[in-house]
Parts: structure tokens; sequence; C-alpha cells
């Protein structure tokens, strides 16, 4: 299982990928860095293709926000954005 999470103080949105599956090791990935006073952050598959969809709502912001599973690109992990829980 993989985490979402949003920050009121310093305005992410976050994806944290869970790559072991046993949650010992995860990517952070941002997804917005200019989403103050969030609040909210919830997952729902919303276009129903079977992958979780992240919606997120912020103080001063009208309406919600979507990041869509597909719009959100694998990219090269580089070693100090993986953390691993031990």
């Amino acid at each position: 299982m993989d985490l979402a999470s949003g920050s009121i103080g310093d305005g992410t949105v976050t994806w944290q990928e869970n790559l072991d599956g046993e949650g010992t090791v995860w990517f952070a990935r941002t997804l917005d860095d200019d989403f103050y006073g969030a609040f909210a952050v919830l997952t729902s598959d919303l276009d129903r293709d079977e992958s979780p969809d992240i919606v997120a709502s912020a103080y001063g912001k009208e309406g919600i926000v979507g990041f869509a599973s597909r719009s959100i690109q694998r990219e090269l992990r580089q070693a100090s954005d993986v953390l691993v829980v031990r």
C-alpha cells in the first residue's frame, strides 16, 4: 500500500510509493509544491481504471484538485530519494 499526504506548512502534496510492498522502502514523489493550506488528501479510483487517484483540498483554494494515477509518470529514482525503514 502506498501513502498520500499534504502539508499545510510547506505547501506540498506527496505520494509515497511503497517499493518493496513490505513498508520498509519508500520513494517520495512531490505532486504539487505550491499547495499551501492543504488539509485533506484522499484516494479514490475516480476514472475507474483500477488505480487509485489522489484528491486534495486546501484552505484558500476553490474546489478540489485531482491527480490522476495515469498522469503520475514514473521517473528515474535517485538513492537520496528512497527512504528505508528498519
